[in-house]
């Protein structure tokens, strides 16, 4: 792995931690408080899935869901393909951010 492809993943990691900080601020005072913190912007795309799956939830919880899926994709494409730091991290950033959104039901 160049040090290229290495100084980016460390800074999506750093950008991870501190997604996982503001996450856990906006969570807790919700019933889910910490648990919910923890796994909002990661699961969030994934709950919205099975909502749609057994509940027959709305179709446009279905294409948020493959919406924050893509952004995730394009944030590992960005930065393992094409080692480009700004795209990888606005990928990331949208995704973690729509992924929280559906875990909170606003989207």
């Amino acid at each position: 792995m160049s040090a290229r492809v290495r100084s980016i993943g460390f800074g999506l990691l750093l950008q991870c931690g501190i997604t996982q900080l503001l996450s856990l601020a906006l969570f807790l005072p919700t019933p889910a408080g910490v648990v919910g913190g923890l796994i909002a912007p990661w699961t969030g795309f994934v709950l919205a899935w099975f909502a749609f799956m057994h509940r027959g939830s709305s179709f446009e919880v279905l294409v948020s869901a493959c919406i924050a899926l893509l952004l995730l994709c394009a944030s590992l494409v960005s930065w393992l393909r094409y080692r480009q730091r700004i795209a990888a991290h606005v990928t990331l950033a949208v995704f973690c951010v729509l992924s929280m959104l559906m875990l909170l039901g606003a989207a």
